[in-house]
């Protein structure tokens, strides 16, 4: 069974961190053990031809889609000149690319976190909790649930990413 996003915050003490991605003045917070890598925007192919992905990355034998998010984690057709960074994240889904202004490592020892209060859960919510940044509320993400949401994005257009899940290549 699928660990959620807090549960494998509070047990990643070997790797007490966790990656706080900005997207139009938005904090999304991720386990640092969910990302793959940091990559340069200007390393992303822009292409069509891959469902709603803007592009793709190509890092050693793998392909990621890569995606632009707003700030209500909607997909973007377009670019905006703020995006800095591709972070690759890993799931089970397979890897994605997220576009992104800012990426900062925050400790884990300096989060708050909380569960997401009743009346904003759903299946389809992408947040599995709610933590306390600096002061600023931020939502946690679970790779998995973002992966398997832009998968089915490209997915639903029939097309192939060329990016396996680590260990299926």
């Amino acid at each position: 069974m699928a660990r959620s996003a807090l549960q494998q915050i509070r047990e990643a003490d070997l790797h007490a961190r966790s990656a706080e991605l900005v997207v139009d003045g938005q904090s999304l917070l991720i386990g640092h053990i969910h990302i793959h890598s940091v990559e340069p925007i200007l390393d992303v192919r822009m292409e069509s031809g891959h469902g709603q992905a803007l592009g793709m990355l190509e890092l050693g034998e793998d392909r990621w889609p890569v995606y632009c998010l707003d700030s209500n984690l909607d997909i973007l057709g377009n670019v905006p000149a703020t995006r800095r960074a591709c972070v690759l994240l890993k799931s089970d889904h397979g890897g994605v690319g997220i576009l992104c202004d800012e990426v900062r490592v925050v400790d884990n020892a300096a989060l708050s976190i909380v569960p997401v209060p009743g009346c904003m859960r759903g299946q389809q919510s992408l947040m599995e909790s709610l933590a306390v940044i600096e002061g600023k509320v931020t939502c946690v993400l679970g790779s998995d649930r973002l992966s398997r949401m832009l998968q089915s994005a490209t997915n639903d257009e029939g097309l192939e990413t060329g990016h396996s899940p680590p260990g299926e290549r």
